[in-house]
């Protein structure tokens, strides 16, 4: 098997995927908070997922620790931004929660 094609790879930029229906439910206001929150909650899943699918194929690879790395720092990120975008939530946490999301990388 590929290291950087895999089933756990594939589970990872799975989550890319949950993106855009996030967004749409959270456009569509706080009618739709059921769905935007089930979104988050399948991406936390498939995050947890992916390290699973891994050590069940075998297929532990550094790409693919820093490709959930990435996966984890762009929904995570677009997550919490869309939510403030939409005034769901105080721009201020938002701003710490981004400021040590970026120190941590270093």
């Amino acid at each position: 098997m590929s290291k950087y094609i895999n089933p756990a790879n594939a589970v990872t930029v799975s989550r890319f995927f949950i993106l855009p229906p996030f967004i749409y439910f959270v456009s569509q206001g706080l009618g739709y908070a059921q769905w935007a929150t089930l979104c988050v909650i399948i991406c936390a899943l498939f995050d947890k997922l992916d390290g699973l699918v891994a050590k069940l194929f075998k297929c532990q690879s550094d790409f693919g620790a820093v490709l959930d790395a990435i996966a984890d720092g762009v929904c995570y990120g677009v997550i919490v931004v869309t939510v403030a975008a939409y005034g769901w939530v105080p721009w201020p946490p938002v701003i710490l929660f981004l400021f040590f999301g970026v120190v941590n990388v270093f």
